[in-house]
C-alpha cells in the first residue's frame, strides 16, 4: 500500500529525472507500483524519502541506494551515481523522433544524432575538438578498417588505413630546415641558428632522425649553414635537397683523420645503405682556411649503393670534390653522378676509390674544372665498369683523367682540354676499355696515354696537345708488357702543328698485336706513326708519306704523288742510326712465311727480283720451279706461253724450247765455246750403255721398230721419208738403227707418235740373230735384226761391231753401205 506522501515521493524521483537528465523511464509492468515500497532517501519541495527505494517485482526498474547516492536503472546494485544495465535502447536523448543521444545496449554502441550506431562512438556530423585530441599510440597496427587512424611510434608518423593500406600523412615525411638568413624562415620545421659560426650540423641531423626509419626527405631552404661537424647520412631511402646553389653548406673545421667526415658524409663505414639523393646544393669546403687535404666535399664511406648525387656544387675543398671511397669487404656500386659542378678542390675534382668494388658508376654531365694538386680531374681508381659520358673536364693541374686499373670503362663524349701538367688522359693497367668521340684538346703533355690492353680508341678528336714538346698525341705503352696488347685504334682526328712528337706511338717490343687503321693526321707535332712494337697491323691506315692513297685509285708508299696502282718508294728512309740519317733500304718488299722464309724480295737498291730467295743476283732470281701458265716475256727476246712452250728470240714457240738462232754449249774451262748447235738442232749431254750417237726423227710404216733395230727406207707419204723393219738379209735398203737414247737429235718438226729416232751415225745398241765378237761386220738380216757376216754379206751392211754380242744385242759403230 502506498501511502500519499509517498506517491508523492515517487511522483517527485521521476519528475527529477526527467527535469534533470531528459532520461524517460520506462516500467516493464506500466501502471503497476511495487508492493514494497521503502522509505524515502530524497525530497522534492517537501517531500523526502530515507532509505532504499525500489519499483518493480523480481525484476529490478529503479533502484536508489541510500549507502552510496547511486541510483540504478535495471541494476539492484548501481555502481556509479547513474548505472543503466540492460539490452536494447538503453539510453535516448531526442528531439521529437530524431535522437541526440542513442546508447545500443547491445553492442555497447554510442550514437550522436543517430539512432543506429555501427561503432563505439557514432557521430553524424562533424567532431570538433578544441583542445588535444589523443590518438592510439603504437608500434604497427593491423587493423584493416577503412579509415583508422593510429600514430606509429616506430616510424614516428602517423598512419591511416585507407584503399586497403596504412598510407603515411603526406606532410610528415618531408622536413624543412631553414637556415638563420634564410627568406622565409616561418615555413621551416627546424630553423638553424647559425649565423656567425655556430654549429648548424645539429640542426640538420634533428631534421633527419626525426623521419621515419624507412625514409623521407630534408629539404634546405636558402641561406648558409655553418658546420663545424660533418652532416652524416645513415639511412637509406632519404634525400637532402636545397633550393639551389643559394643553399650554402660551409665546411668550418678541419678534419685530419683519413677517409673519416666530408661535409657530407654518406655512410658510416659499417652498415649499407642505398636510394641515398643529394641535389641542389652547394658544398664550400672553405679550403683558404681549411687546408688539410681530408677534408672533402662529399665522402662516399664504405657501402653505399643506388644512390645518387645530382645538380650540386661542390668547390673550395682541402681535399677532393666527391670522394667514393670503400673497403674490400664493401659494395659500394651503381651509384650515379650527374649534372654536378666540381671546381676549385685542392686534391682531386671526383675520386672513385675501392679497389674492385667501386664499381658501375655512371658519371655523366658533370663539369670538372680547376682542380689543384692532386692526380686528376677525374680519378678512376680500381673498381671499374664506370660509365663516364658528356662530361667537361678541363684546366685541371695535373691530369684531366686518370685511369689506374679498373677495367671496362665506357667513355664517351667527354670534353678534356687545358689540363696543365700532363695527359687528357693517363690509364695504367687496365683492359677492354672503349673510348669513343671524345675531343681531348690542348693538354699538357700527351692527349692519351695508354697502358691498356683489349680496348677499343675510336672516332675521338685530338688536337694541340703537348704544347711545343715531344708529346705524343696518342701513345700506347706499358712496361713489361703489362699494357698496350691487342687494341683498336681507328678513325681517329689527330691534329697537333706544334711539336716534334707523333701522331700515335706505340712504344716497345712488348706492345704486340696492336691494329691501326683510318687513324688521319695532319701537322708538324703529328706527321707520322712511330711503330715500335710488335705485329702491329695497319688495316689500310693512312700514315704520312709513308702511305697514301688518292682518289684515283693509286696508292702510293713512300710517296705522296703515286702514279700506279701500286707506287712503291724506297730509294731513302729514315735510318735508326745517330742523327736519323737517310740510308738506301734494301728491302723494298719482303713476302715471307711464318718462319720467315723469303718467297719474294725486292731489292731496293739494286733493283734485283729474288723469288724463293733473299739474295738476288740479277734482274729476276728464281729458286725452285719455274710454272707458266700464261703468256710471260722478258723484254730481250724470252718468252713462256701458256702452252709451256719457250722462245728464246721467237714470240711464238713451235716447240718446248725455240731457239731462234745458235745455241752455244761450252765448259767454263772452253775459250771460244767450240760446241755449237745451229738451228733446228737439239742436244743432251746423257748417253745410255756407252752408246752415243746422233739421230733424226724419220715417220715409221707397219709394226713400230724399238730400240736396236734394223730399218729400212719403205714407201710413204712423209716428205721426210718413211722406214720400216727390215725383213730380209738381202735386202739393201737399210738405212739405219733406231736409237735407243740418242746424244742429239735433230729433225723435230717430224716427231711424234708415228715417228722413231733413227741414228744415223755413232755409237749404238745393235738387235742382233746369232752371235757376233768385235769386229765383225753386221749386215740387215730378216725381222728388223743384223747378223754377222765376215765370210761375205748378202744385205746392207749397218756396222761393224766393237764389242761382244749379249743378250740378243751388240754394240756397233754404225758404218751404212
Amino acid at each position: 500500500m502506498v501511502t500519499k506522501k509517498s506517491g508523492y515521493g515517487i511522483a517527485a524521483v521521476l519528475l527529477l529525472l526527467i527535469v534533470i537528465s531528459s532520461i524517460t523511464v520506462i516500467s516493464k509492468n506500466p501502471g503497476h507500483i511495487a508492493s514494497s515500497i521503502s522509505p524515502e532517501f530524497f525530497s522534492v519541495g517537501n517531500y523526502s524519502i530515507n532509505g532504499n527505494f525500489s519499483i518493480g517485482d523480481n525484476t529490478v526498474i529503479f533502484f536508489a541506494d541510500n549507502s552510496t547516492g547511486n541510483i540504478g536503472i535495471g541494476a539492484r546494485y548501481p555502481r556509479s551515481q547513474i548505472h543503466v544495465s540492460g539490452t536494447g535502447h538503453m539510453f535516448n536523448v531526442s528531439s521529437g523522433n530524431n535522437a541526440l543521444i542513442y546508447v545500443n545496449g547491445t553492442e555497447g554502441y554510442v550514437g550522436i544524432n543517430t539512432s543506429t550506431p555501427q561503432y563505439t562512438l557514432d557521430i553524424n556530423g562533424n567532431l570538433r575538438v578544441q583542445n588535444t585530441l589523443i590518438l592510439p599510440s603504437l608500434p604497427n597496427s593491423s587493423s584493416t578498417t577503412e579509415g583508422a587512424i593510429y600514430y606509429d611510434t616506430e616510424e614516428k608518423q602517423l598512419k591511416v588505413y585507407a584503399n586497403g593500406r596504412f598510407d603515411s600523412d603526406n606532410t610528415v615525411s618531408t622536413r624543412i630546415v631553414a637556415a638563420n638568413n634564410s627568406k622565409n624562415r616561418e615555413k621551416a620545421d627546424f630553423v638553424a641558428d647559425g649565423l656567425g659560426g655556430t654549429d648548424d650540423t645539429a640542426t640538420i641531423k634533428a631534421a633527419i632522425d626525426s623521419l621515419p626509419a624507412k625514409g623521407g626527405s630534408v629539404y634546405l631552404l636558402d641561406g648558409t649553414f655553418y658546420l663545424e661537424s660533418s652532416v652524416r647520412i645513415n639511412r637509406s631511402n632519404f634525400s637532402l635537397v636545397g633550393v639551389g646553389k643559394a643553399t650554402v653548406l660551409k665546411r668550418m673545421w678541419n678534419e685530419t683523420t683519413a677517409n673519416n667526415a666530408g661535409v657530407l658524409t654518406l655512410g658510416d663505414f659499417n652498415s649499407p645503405y642505398s636510394g641515398i639523393l643529394i641535389s641542389q646544393l652547394s658544398i664550400d669546403g672553405d679550403n683558404k682556411t681549411n687546408t688539410n687535404s681530408n677534408n672533402h666535399g662529399i665522402l662516399l664511406n664504405g657501402s653505399i649503393t643506388y644512390s645518387t648525387i645530382k645538380n650540386t656544387w661542390v668547390h673550395d675543398s682541402g681535399g677532393t670534390g666527391i670522394y667514393a671511397w670503400s673497403a674490400w669487404n664493401q659494395q659500394n656500386k651503381y651509384n650515379t653522378v650527374v649534372d654536378n659542378e666540381v671546381y676549385n678542390n685542392n686534391n682531386d675534382g671526383i675520386h672513385i676509390d675501392g679497389n674492385q668494388n667501386s664499381q658501375y658508376f655512371i658519371i655523366t654531365g658533370n663539369k670538372i674544372y680547376q682542380n689543384g694538386g692532386g692526380s686528376a680531374g677525374l680519378f678512376l681508381n680500381g673498381g671499374g665498369y664506370h660509365t663516364v659520358t658528356g662530361n667537361y673536364i678541363a684546366a685541371n693541374g695535373i691530369t684531366g683523367v686518370r685511369i689506374n686499373n679498373a677495367p671496362s670503362i665506357s667513355f664517351s663524349g667527354n670534353i678534356i682540354v687545358d689540363n696543365y701538367q700532363s695527359a687528357g688522359i693517363l690509364d695504367f693497367g687496365s683492359q677492354y676499355h672503349s673510348l669513343t668521340g671524345n675531343i681531348i684538346s690542348n693538354n699538357g703533355l700527351t692527349g692519351l696515354n695508354m697502358w691498356v690492353s683489349y680496348s677499343t680508341i675510336t672516332g675521338n678528336v685530338f688536337s694541340g696537345n703537348g704544347g711545343t714538346g715531344s708529346s705524343n698525341s696518342l701513345y700506347v705503352g706499358g712496361p713489361g708488357g703489362s699494357g698496350g696488347i691487342y687494341n683498336v685504334i681507328s678513325s681517329n682526328s689527330i691534329t697537333d702543328t706544334a711539336g716534334t712528337g707523333y701522331a700515335i706511338e706505340v712504344s716497345g717490343n712488348t706492345q704486340t698485336n696492336n691494329y691501326l687503321y683510318g687513324n688521319a693526321y695532319f701537322g708538324t707535332g703529328a706527321t707520322s706513326i712511330l711503330d715500335g712494337g710488335s705485329q702491329t697491323l695497319f688495316g689500310g691506315q693512312l700514315s704520312g708519306n709513308n702511305m697514301i692513297f688518292v682518289p684515283q685509285g693509286l696508292i702510293g708508299i713512300g710517296t705522296v704523288t703515286p702514279t700506279a696502282k701500286l707506287h712503291l718508294n724506297v730509294t731513302n728512309d729514315t735510318g735508326a742510326g745517330a742523327g736519323n740519317s737517310k740510308r738506301p733500304r734494301s728491302d723494298a718488299l719482303f713476302i715471307t712465311n711464318s718462319t720467315g722464309e723469303v718467297y719474294v724480295l725486292i731489292n731496293g737498291t739494286t733493283g734485283f727480283i729474288g723469288i724463293g730467295t733473299s739474295m738476288p743476283t740479277h734482274t729476276l732470281n728464281i729458286k725452285g720451279t719455274f710454272n707458266a701458265t700464261g703468256n710471260n716475256s722478258i723484254e730481250g727476246g724470252l718468252i713462256v706461253d701458256s702452252a709451256g712452250k719457250v722462245g728464246i728470240n721467237n714470240s711464238a714457240p713451235f716447240q718446248t724450247l725455240h731457239v731462234n738462232g745458235s745455241i752455244a754449249v761450252c765448259s767454263f774451262a772452253d775459250t771460244g765455246c767450240p760446241t755449237t748447235i745451229t738451228a733446228g738442232q737439239s742436244y743432251s749431254t746423257s748417253r745410255s750403255g756407252g752408246a752415243i750417237d746422233i739421230a733424226e726423227w724419220i715417220k715409221f710404216k707397219g709394226e713400230k721398230p724399238k730400240p736396236g733395230d734394223v730399218v729400212c727406207a719403205a714407201e710413204g707419204e712423209s716428205p721426210g721419208g718413211t722406214v720400216e723393219l727390215c725383213s730380209s738379209n738381202t735386202s739393201n735398203k737399210a738405212i739405219g738403227v733406231v736409237s735407243t737414247k740418242p746424244h742429239m737429235t735433230i729433225g723435230q718438226e717430224y716427231k711424234g707418235e708415228d715417228a722413231v729416232r733413227i741414228a744415223i751415225t755413232g755409237r749404238i745398241p745393235v738387235s742382233l740373230t746369232g752371235d757376233a765378237k768385235p769386229g765383225d761386220l753386221l749386215a740387215a738380216s730378216e725381222n728388223g735384226k743384223a747378223t754377222a757376216c765376215n765370210n761375205g754379206c748378202q744385205g746392207s751392211i749397218v756396222g761393224k761391231a766393237i764389242s761382244k754380242s749379249r743378250e740378243g744385242k751388240v754394240m756397233a759403230l754404225l758404218t751404212l753401205n
